[in-house]
């Protein structure tokens, strides 16, 4: 049971980061965009 729990954790860990991951790299491109447009 402890082991299940651990596993069940471990992957809703990872589904949050992945998350994050994916928010950082949406703002990250779309600022990055911005910047390029402000260049040309």
């Amino acid at each position: 049971m402890a082991l299940k729990t651990r596993e069940t954790y471990v992957h809703c860990l990872l589904k949050t980061v992945a998350n994050n991951a994916k928010t950082v790299l949406r703002g990250f491109f779309g600022s990055s965009k911005n910047t390029q447009k402000s260049f040309y």
